[in-house]
């Protein structure tokens, strides 16, 4: 083993997907810039009623955290239609040069409009979402995907993951969930250490799979995000002279403390010793704590 600085090693958000959108060739971009945020809008609200539909007497409680990107699942009759729009995309960069092509196109995608109208309703439309339920100790966090009808109506839910927080640690969860500076929380973005924070975190997080143990190991991030904040830094060997300090009601200096490491340097554990300044015993104590900085036996 031996002693060097070190400071915690992620980043990790809902997946972006996208979307072929039909829109017509004659909108300008504002209109359907408009357009967009107004049914973008209608569906957020659409899925909102539906949940507090079945949250009963907790519907006052929700609270909307996030929505991912709108997931469009076309049968592959529709893949045509789809290269048509392509094609007119890079058509109309020259439109009066491809004025009687563009001609010729729009025809050919008003008869495969009208082909496909019957599988109109073989198109899947997809959306995640990430809510909570506040309680009066706790918050309940749903993260579940949306089935659509036509965009907008909810068809139903199917749950990819859930948490159950602490209320305390409400705030500190939304500045997790956005990757989001959390030691000066004043600064725009997160630093080098905030990020290699997160990959370090979110990467086990995922890893595990009982609810017991994710609940448990992000109730302990959101805490050491915590006391990150409340000492301005992300230093192990601060991090653990603070967990201690809130440990014990006894005046200490850490008089030794070093990494255990693989024989190809990947961190394994912290160890430090910690001497008492006063006439009590015992003088001394160890401590070891693994790489995420939980307190760990030897």
């Amino acid at each position: 083993m031996r002693s060097k600085t070190n400071h915690l090693y992620f980043f990790h958000v809902l997946p972006l997907y996208l979307v072929l959108l039909i829109l017509p060739a004659c909108a300008s971009t504002k209109n359907v810039g408009k357009s967009l945020q107004s049914q973008e809008k209608t569906r957020e609200l659409a899925i909102e009623r539906y949940i507090k539909s079945t949250l009963g007497e907790d519907s006052n409680r929700y609270e909307s955290i996030a929505y991912g990107k709108l997931i469009v699942t076309k049968p592959e009759s529709f893949f045509p239609l789809d290269s048509m729009y392509r094609l007119k995309t890079e058509l109309l960069k020259n439109k009066g040069k491809n004025y009687h092509q563009l001609e010729e196109l729009d025809q050919a995608i008003a008869v495969k409009r009208l082909e496909l109208e019957a599988e109109k309703s073989n198109i899947i439309y997809e959306q995640e979402h990430v809510y909570a339920v506040k309680k009066d100790s706790t918050v309940e966090i749903h993260e579940v995907m949306v089935n659509l009808e036509n965009q907008i109506n909810v068809n139903f839910l199917t749950p990819l993951d859930s948490n159950l927080i602490n209320k305390e640690l409400f705030y500190t969860y939304k500045i997790y969930f956005f990757n989001m500076p959390f030691v000066i929380t004043s600064y725009y973005y997160p630093s080098q250490e905030e990020i290699e924070f997160y990959r370090l975190y979110k990467t086990h997080y995922e890893s595990l799979f009982s609810t017991e143990e994710r609940n448990a190991f992000l109730d302990h991030t959101l805490s050491l995000m915590r006391k990150a904040k409340r000492i301005r830094s992300l230093s192990v060997k601060k991090l653990v002279e603070k967990d201690l300090s809130d440990q014990l009601d006894r005046k200490f200096n850490i008089i030794n403390f070093e990494i255990e490491e693989t024989a190809d340097g990947q961190t394994v554990a912290y160890y430090c010793v910690i001497e008492f300044s006063d006439d009590q015993q015992p003088q001394f104590h160890e401590y070891r704590y693994d790489v995420y900085l939980r307190q760990t036996d030897f």
